[in-house]
This record gives structure tokens, C-alpha cells and sequence, in this order.
């Protein structure tokens, strides 16, 4: 191997300079392959982007600042280096990509210096790993995903240059096994990294069996594993009160059987990936890479190629198997010529004709198959070769290794053939991936690119072998081999780039393609005035977590302890969504809509209501969107006597509207109508309107609104016979002068109709209506006219009224009027309607001095109430004394007596006092875990009685169908017959037209 010591490339022999232009265009081609994935985050990367920023500020590992512990990551080792660069004020939307584009830089070049320790110093082979690295799909769209794929990488390929310097023969017990540190830290990268580790371990102490060396290294390798292993568990156990991540619970799934056939998704999508990215025809490669070809070995290969092809073309298509037959004719032809051949220049030229023939009759059968697109493929086959693929891969997977034994570098070889199908395993275990791009595959690009190497080179040398039977010096290639080197490494390229152009060009959902859904529910809670703090249930949790303070319900379970242990069962949905939570805002449909069975609960038909959506592109609408009804209409909010009753029913009460603001401003206006044409038993599908309203100053109309009942979501016609619609609207001031106003409005009917006052009803003092005893029309006839109900003032005045209504709220906090405080808040918000950058500058103090009051009070008070106060102080902020040292305390009352509650199983106790001490005080871990197992001893919910549930389900479904097969006899040409009817059926007689004709149903199977 070239001798790269020297700074100095004029200092390099010709291989050394050769050794370093390859490199530097695999480098470069790298990352040309990496940056075509710079405009693109996976949305989970954003996950870790929240929970790096929320550890950095000294928050813990929450979802959002003041929230319970929660681990909704499984890469603590990527997590800490963004934690890193957050703490030092990285923006990680944007640094990210850079690490990790300075990750792949690193991990290529160490690709390249762990190929000469695996395959030695003096082997071009080398070469071979970095450049399938820089080729591969999986290693650049999962390096800038944002995701810890490029950190595995780096990790991964230290290991095995540590591993490879340990078991050196040369060196037997020098090398301290430091590589044990290296696998630790993979193995806390991903969750599945410990199978990768064990695996390392494992092979580690083979070798030193099998080389008969000393222990002493394998028992330093297991105690320099473990030991910082078992610490970190004992911590992260204690941390979070959960032995596995939540993202572990929320994807765990009852497992059918389904991972061992072949026609199932797991299999499926695994296959998939190999015929995709083309690896499927690198058979031969792969297997060499493991049997190598000395002596014996290429006859096992030749063998081993036969039997898998034979074995997944007649599960299949049997689409290649022509191929295949040629394949395994023309190895054995070769070998039946290298025994009988006397004259190499004839030998080759027989194997060169062969070879064309061969090609030729494989090109016409295709192009045959093309032509006669009916012909059928396929040859009937027994069913056994239908099931067993799966079998023959764990066998192939677990056995070829075996014959590693003797090779050069057997132990790293064995390694990197079971890292690589630990990456398989695992795929088919989880199902496979919902993401574009095979991510798991990606943790196998290190490991396969050695394989990769291993088996290229011997492959090439067996075609050097085959066509020209020279005797080369065992690390340099002839021209031939160099050759088929060169078009084994080119021929990774087109599938693998096309496969990160498809991710490129449509990728996955992006953080920053959720951020159009949070400014959509950030305007709809602006729009109803919505002052709570929010909670939603959606998906795509990483854009929430980076830009909401929301709390969020995730359906996926990712980051949501209760979704995650207790899935979609019916009672805690029901409990947790309807009854705990209500958030006002909801967003499910499609897949996810019919995984909860939403609609099959009465409290989401009757709570929430679906809301136009948003923009999803250039010709839809993203729909799913749902939102709490009360929040829109609620029953019976203001006096009857104070309403004024139009024709065909329509009520309008008297609208409230603060001082608003000068010229160019914004003003809250309080609006309430009721529909009472509407009943329970018959809805009306005529009956909307819409009101316009009109200010009024010195008898003329200044200023007109459009005011939509129920915001143009809720029609009138859909709202119940108790309902009124109160909205708190935002409305543009526009060029209205400060002075005093007349507030009028007019009902409009929805076919154009003005509906004027009803004769009958009573109209309230001092309301004027238009045209009526006199009156003047200052709009339109039948108007209802509000003297002097809307003040504007100027800007200034307007600034001042909401620093002293601020200021009395603060004063109100002060003498412990939480409920006086609060109002005057809401106060100074309606005076400053619309101004976001003012409530960002002052409301952190009348957070603090709202918190402060309802903590404080809760002082002396019973313990319900008690407990009231204090969530109402951490509504807004657990940031102040007042409230961390109360509900601390408290919280430690709750969690004593739930967990006694717990030991004496009495659930319904345990599981509100341990909820409430977590809502209290986020850092109590373990309480948050016992009251969901109370929770679901209490609902029914638990393990045991889940499986006796399903049993029960699955059996009535058994009685079910049995009565349906008896109850139906099956003819060839007539109609099923009950059992009652007469036994000889009566024949289906032709229908005169098509309409007389009856549809064929069927019923209870095929009896």
C-alpha cells in the first residue's frame, strides 16, 4: 500500500498519487451526492431539533419547557451533539446539514484508512469501500436527513478500524480493545445499536478462541462495554421510569407470524430495496465476499448462488430464471474447460464465445417476452418453494460465516456479513419503514461497503481467472479484473442516484412543509380569540415541538406516554381525548382517522366539527382539520329579554366592543346570534344568514363589516336548538376617526333577503330599529341600530388604556385577585386587538405575577381546590417560586398516597393522585408510569384482560361466520336458499330489462 506519511504528494510513490486522486474524486463525489439533499430535513429530525433546544436551555428532556420527562428520541448519542451546538447558539435547521456534511467528509477518508488495516496495507482493495460509500443512496439521503445516520457511520467505521488493529495476528494481546468504547457509543445511537454491538462482542471473543489467544482482551472488552452500559441505563431508568424510549412503545406491535412469509409486507418491502437499488443482481459479489474463492470455496460459491437464485426466482416470477440457469451452465462449464483445457489462447476464446452465446440467449428470451406480453411467465412450482425463502435466508445468514474460517481477516469478514443482515433482520422485525429511501438499510452502508470490497476483488479475480488463468501477485489486478473492478463500483451508480433523485425531487414531509399547518391553527385560534394555552392532536410532531408552545396529543404515540402504552383501545381513547384533554383543535384523517376509529366515538360527532382546510399545493387543500364546537357556539350564553327577534327566528343580542383603536388598528367585537328555527329532530337546509355591521356617525354610514355566524364553519342551519353563536371577532378599525359610534346591523337572508324585526316580539330599550316609529334608515330597512356602542380612540389613548388595564391586572395579582387579574388582562388584550409584538414584550411579568397570585392563594385552601389554583398557576408559568415550591410539595403528598393507592389496587384513586402529582411536578417520572398502569387496570385496558377480550372477539367472530355458512346452500346457476325453503332451488329466470335484475349477493363465504 502506498505510503501516504509524507506531506509532501511530490514525496508519493505513482500508487500513492493514484491512491489520492481516487479519493479525491470519491470524496467529491460524495459529497456532490450528499449536498443534492441540503434543501430537506426528515420531520423527525426536528424531534431532536426540539428536544436538543429544550436540554440546552436546562429544561430536560421535555416536549415543551415545564412539561413531564419524556424520551421521544432514540439516539441519545446524536441528540448530545446537537445539544452541543445548540448550548453555543447554533440555529440546527441550518447547522445540521453542516455537521453532517463534516461527517461525511470524516467518514469517507475513514472508510478509506480502516480499508487498510481490513484488507492490508499493500491492497488496492481499499479503494473499492469509500467508493460504493460515496455511491450509495441509503448513506446520503439518511447522512443529511438530519436523523443520526451519518454519526452511525462514523461510529461504525472507527469500530471496525478499531476492531481491525486488535486482531491483528502480528500483535496478539498489544491491543487494549478500546474498540468496546466505539461500540458502546453505537449501541447508544439507535436502540437496535446493541444488536450490532453484541454482534462485534461476540466475534471479538471467536477469535480469540479460535486463534487460541488469551481471554484477557475479550474480558476487558465485555467490562469496558458494560460497565458504562449498565451505568447509563441505571440513569436513564431512574430519569425516565421507562427501560426502553417511547418511540419504542408507540412502534411496538403484536407481531402475527407474518416476518417469516415471503408474501408478506415485511419481506416485501425488504425485497423491494434489493431489487430497487439493484443489489440483487451483486449476488455473486456478496457471496464471495464471505466464501472467498480459494480452492473449494468458488465451487460453494457457485453452489450457494444456485440455490438461493433457484429458491427466490420460483417463489416469484421466475422472471429471471433463465438467467439463472445460464449463470450456474456457464460456471460449470468453465470448470469442466479448466479440467480438460491444454491451450489458454483456444480456452479463452471457447469461454468468450460461451459467454456472448449466453448473453445473446438471455437478451432474445427477454426481448421475446416483451414482444408477447400474454405468454405466461411462470412454471408451475410446488408450494414449498412458495414458503421458503425466509427459511433459506436465515439459514444462508447464520451458516455461510462458518466457511470464513481459514480466510485472511476471517473474524472482520464474519462481522460486517452479520452486521449486514442485523440491518435485514431488523427491516423485516419492524415491518419495514413508512419513509422513502430503505432508512433501515442505511445502518448497513459501512459494513456492506467492506463486504462489498471483499467480494468484488475476489470476484474480479475469479473473471481474471477465468478468461486468462494468470498467476498475479495476490494484491495487484490485471487489466481484466481492474476492469470488472471498475464496472462492479460504476454499476452502483444509476440505481443509487436515482434513488436519491426520486427522494430529492418528492421527498418526505419536511419540518418546514408542517410549518404552513401550525400558522393555519395559530390564524383559526386567532380568529375565535382563543387565550388558553392550546392543545392539539396531530402527527408530525417535530415542527410542533420546534415552533408551538403547544401541548401535544401525538396519535403516533412518539412523544405521548398514554398514546404510546395504551394505543387506540376504545376506553382510553375516550377517556384521554374526550374527557381529559378536549383540545380545541384536532387534525386526523386517512390512515391515522382509521387506526383511532374517531368517528366511532358519540363525543367527537357531537364535541367537534370539521373546518375548511389549507392549502396543501398548487390544486388541494389539506382536510382533517377539526375543531372543538364550543369554542363556536355554546347553549345559551345571554338573556333572552336583551335579544331582538327577527323574522323566520333569528335572535341578535347586543354587541360588546371595547374602546378600539385609532386608524390602521384592530378591535375585538363580541357578537351573539341564535338560530332557534333549528331542532333537535329536523335540520333545516334553508335557514343561514349572515349579518353585516355598520358604525354610524353623524348619521351616516362610515364603516361596514361582514360578520359570519359561526365564522363561515358552523352554518346556522347545523347548529342545535340550544345554541347560540358568541364570537369574539378581530375587525380592522380601518380610516375610522376617534370619536363615538352607532353600531347598526343587518340580517341578511341567503337568498339575498333583508329580514327585518319581528312585529310581535319586544324590542329592548334603547336599540333603534330603521324605519320603525319614525326612525331613520341609515343602512337598510329593518336594521337594528346600537347608540353609541363603539368608542374609537386615538392610538396613544388606545396604548394607555391597555398599560393601565395591565398595570390593574398586575395590582389585582398583587392582592391576590387571580379572577380580577385575569379579566383586567383580558382587558388590555382587547384594547390591543391584533398586536402581536406588544403581548410578546409584556407578558412574561404578568405571567409571573399571575402565577405568583393563584399559587399563593392556593395556601390554606382544601385539596381540590388546592390543586385547582396550582394548575392554574402553571398555566401560566412554572418559572416563579411561588408556584415550584408549592406544587413541588404537593405533588410529593400525591405521589405518596397514589403509589399506596397502587399497592392496595386501588386504581381509580392511584390513577388520579399519581396524573395529578406528574401534572404538578413534570420531573416525577415514575408516578406518570404507575398511573398509566393504573389507568389501564381501571379501563378495562390491561394485558390480561385485553387478552381475554380478543379472545372473546375472536370467537364470537368463529360462531358469527359458522351460523352465516349454515344458513346458505351455493348453487352453480341459482340464487342462495334458506334451509326452510324448498331443497330442489329455484333457477334465475332472465330479467326483462336491467333493471329488474337482482345484484348477486353473497353471503357467509363458501359454506
Amino acid at each position: 500500500m502506498p505510503n501516504l506519511s509524507s506531506l509532501d504528494p511530490r514525496a508519493w510513490t505513482r500508487r500513492a498519487q493514484v491512491h489520492a486522486l481516487v479519493m479525491s474524486l470519491v470524496l467529491i463525489g460524495a459529497v456532490c451526492h450528499n449536498v443534492a439533499l441540503f434543501h430537506w430535513y426528515i420531520e423527525d429530525a426536528a424531534i431532536d431539533f426540539g428536544f436538543a433546544g429544550n436540554i440546552a436551555n436546562g429544561y430536560g428532556a421535555v416536549t415543551q419547557p415545564g412539561l413531564e420527562r419524556l424520551e421521544g428520541y432514540s439516539n441519545p448519542t446524536w441528540l448530545a451533539v446537537l445539544v452541543v451546538f445548540d448550548f453555543l447558539g447554533a440555529d440546527l435547521m441550518v447547522a445540521t446539514h453542516w455537521i453532517q456534511l463534516v461527517i461525511c467528509i470524516l467518514t469517507v477518508p475513514s472508510v478509506y484508512f480502516a480499508g487498510r488495516e481490513v484488507f492490508g496495507r499493500k491492497n488496492d482493495v481499499a479503494l473499492v469501500p469509500p467508493a460504493f460509500l460515496a455511491a450509495n443512496a441509503q448513506f446520503a439521503i439518511w447522512g443529511q436527513a438530519g436523523l443520526e445516520n451519518g454519526l452511525w457511520n462514523l461510529l461504525f467505521v472507527l469500530g471496525i478500524w478499531r476492531m481491525a488493529r486488535e486482531l491483528r495476528d502480528e500483535e496478539p494481546g498489544r491491543r487494549f480493545p478500546w474498540s468496546a468504547g466505539l461500540w458502546l457509543l453505537v449501541a447508544l445511537t439507535r436502540p437496535e445499536g446493541i444488536l450490532y454491538a453484541a454482534v462485534a462482542g461476540f466475534v471479538h471473543l471467536c477469535w480469540h478462541v479460535v486463534e487460541r489467544r488469551t481471554l484477557v482482551a475479550s474480558l476487558q472488552w465485555l467490562g469496558l462495554f458494560f460497565v458504562p452500559w449498565g451505568v447509563y441505563q441505571f440513569v436513564h431508568y431512574q430519569y425516565f421510569a421507562w427501560p426502553f424510549p417511547n418511540t419504542y412503545y408507540a412502534k411496538m406491535t403484536l407481531k402475527d407470524g407474518s416476518s417469516l412469509d415471503w408474501n408478506k409486507r415485511p419481506w416485501n418491502w425488504t425485497r423491494n430495496f434489493f431489487l430497487e437499488m439493484g443489489q440483487v443482481f451483486y449476488l455473486p459479489v456478496w457471496l464471495f465476499s464471505v466464501l472467498g474463492r480459494t480452492g473449494p470455496r468458488t465451487l460453494l460459491v457457485g453452489a450457494s448462488f444456485a440455490l438461493i437464485g433457484a429458491s427466490l426466482e420460483l417463489s416469484d416470477n421466475q422472471r429471471h430464471l433463465l438467467l439463472l440457469v445460464l449463470s450456474v451452465l456457464w460456471f460449470l462449464f468453465w470448470l469442466g474447460l479448466r479440467a480438460t483445457a491444454t491451450d489458454e489462447r483456444s480456452s479463452r476464446a471457447i469461454l468468450a464465445m460461451g459467454t456472448g452465446m449466453a448473453l445473446a440467449l438471455y437478451a432474445g428470451s427477454e426481448a421475446m417476452r416483451y414482444y408477447l406480453e400474454h405468454v405466461p411467465n411462470e412454471v408451475p412450482v410446488p408450494e414449498l418453494f412458495k414458503t421458503a425463502p425466509p427459511y433459506l435466508l436465515i439459514a444462508v445468514a447464520a451458516v455461510l460465516p462458518l466457511f470464513s474460517f481459514g480466510l485472511e481477516r476471517w473474524a472482520l469478514r464474519v462481522f460486517c456479513w452479520w452486521a449486514s443482515w442485523a440491518a435485514v433482520f431488523f427491516a423485516v422485525y419492524t415491518e419495514g419503514d413508512w419513509m422513502k429511501g430503505y432508512r433501515w438499510f442505511a445502518m448497513a452502508t459501512v459494513p456492506a461497503s467492506f463486504l462489498f470490497g471483499w467480494g468484488v476483488d475476489a470476484f474480479a479475480r475469479q473473471v481474471d481467472e477465468m478468461f486468462s488463468m494468470p498467476a498475479r501477485e495476490r494484491f495487484q489486478w490485471g487489466p481484466l479484473s481492474a476492469t470488472v473492478v471498475a464496472i462492479c463500483v460504476l454499476g452502483q451508480l444509476p440505481a443509487n442516484v436515482y434513488q436519491t433523485w426520486k427522494v430529492a425531487s418528492s421527498p418526505d414531509p419536511a419540518p418546514r412543509g408542517i410549518k404552513p399547518r401550525i400558522d393555519y391553527v395559530r390564524k383559526v385560534m386567532e380568529k375565535i380569540n382563543y387565550r388558553e394555552p392550546v392543545v392539539s392532536l396531530d402527527v408530525d410532531m417535530g415542527a410542533h415541538l420546534l415552533w408551538t408552545d403547544w401541548r401535544m396529543m401525538d396519535i403516533a404515540g412518539l412523544v405521548d406516554i398514554p398514546w404510546a402504552h395504551h394505543k387506540f383501545e376504545k376506553p382510553f381513547v375516550r377517556e384521554y381525548l374526550f374527557q381529559e384533554m378536549r383540545p380545541p383543535y384536532i387534525h386526523i384523517h386517512g390512515g391515522w382517522a382509521t387506526n383511532v376509529k374517531i368517528n366511532s366515538h358519540p363525543e367527537f360527532r357531537a364535541d367537534y366539527f370539521e373546518i375548511p382546510g389549507f392549502p396543501a399545493g398548487d390544486k388541494s387543500f389539506h382536510i382533517g382539520n377539526y375543531l372543538r364546537r364550543d369554542l363556536v357556539v355554546k347553549p345559551g350564553v345571554r338573556d333572552e329579554a336583551t335579544g331582538v327577534s327577527f323574522e323566520r327566528g333569528v335572535v341578535v343580542y347586543p354587541p360588546v366592543v371595547p374602546k378600539a383603536g385609532g386608524t390602521g388598528r384592530k378591535f375585538e367585537l363580541q357578537v351573539a346570534l341564535r338560530n332557534p328555527l333549528v331542532t333537535e329532530n329536523k335540520k333545516k337546509t334553508d335557514d343561514d344568514f349572515r349579518l353585516l355591521l355598520f358604525a354610524v356617525r353623524d348619521g351616516a354610514v362610515v364603516k361596514v363589516w361582514d360578520v359570519p355566524p359561526g365564522f363561515d364553519w358552523l352554518w346556522p342551519h347545523e347548529w342545535k336548538a340550544e345554541e347560540q353563536f358568541y364570537g369574539a371577532m378581530t375587525l380592522p378599525v380601518g380610516t375610522l376617526e376617534p370619536g363615538t359610534y352607532d353600531l347598526g346591523y343587518v340580517v341578511i337572508w341567503e337568498d339575498g333577503t333583508l329580514l327585518a324585526p319581528a312585529e310581535s316580539a319586544p324590542v329592548p330599550p334603547g336599540v333603534v330599529v330603521g324605519g320603525r316609529d319614525g326612525a331613520p334608515v341609515r343602512y337598510a330597512r329593518g336594521e337594528v341600530v346600537y347608540p353609541s356602542a363603539m368608542t374609537v380612540v386615538s392610538n396613544d389613548e388606545r396604548a394607555s388604556l391597555a398599560r393601565e388595564e395591565r398595570l390593574a391586572a398586575i395590582a389585582s395579582a398583587e392582592a391576590l385577585d387571580c379572577e380580577g387579574a385575569e379579566a383586567h388582562w383580558t382587558g388590555a388584550l382587547q384594547h390591543r386587538a391584533g398586536d402581536r409584538e406588544w403581548r410578546a414584550e409584556v407578558l412574561p411579568n404578568l405571567e409571573r405575577a399571575l402565577s405568583t397570585c393563584w399559587a399563593t392563594s392556593s395556601d390554606g385552601q382544601e385539596r381540590p381546590e388546592q390543586l385547582r389554583r396550582l394548575m392554574r398557576a402553571r398555566r401560566w408559568t412554572f418559572e416563579t417560586e411561588a408556584y415550584t415550591s408549592r406544587a413541588t410539595a404537593l405533588a410529593s403528598t400525591l405521589e405518596a398516597e397514589g403509589m399506596a393507592a397502587h399497592a392496595a389496587q386501588d386504581w381509580e384513586s392511584a390513577y388520579r393522585l399519581l396524573s395529578s402529582a406528574v401534572e404538578l411536578d413534570g420531573t416525577r417520572s415514575f408516578a406518570r408510569r404507575y398511573a398509566e398502569e393504573a389507568r389501564a387496570f381501571r379501563l378495562g385496558i390491561d394485558p390480561a384482560s385485553l387478552e381475554v377480550s380478543r379472545a372473546a372477539e375472536a370467537a364470537k367472530r368463529i360462531t358469527t361466520a359458522k351460523k352465516q355458512r349454515k344458513s346458505t346452500v351455493i348453487g352453480k346457476d341459482h340464487k342462495f336458499v334458506r334451509p326452510n325453503r324448498p331443497a330442489v332451488p329455484k333457477p334465475i329466470e332472465e330479467p326483462a330489462t336491467m333493471e329488474d335484475a337482482e345484484p348477486a349477493v353473497v353471503e357467509g363465504g363458501a359454506g
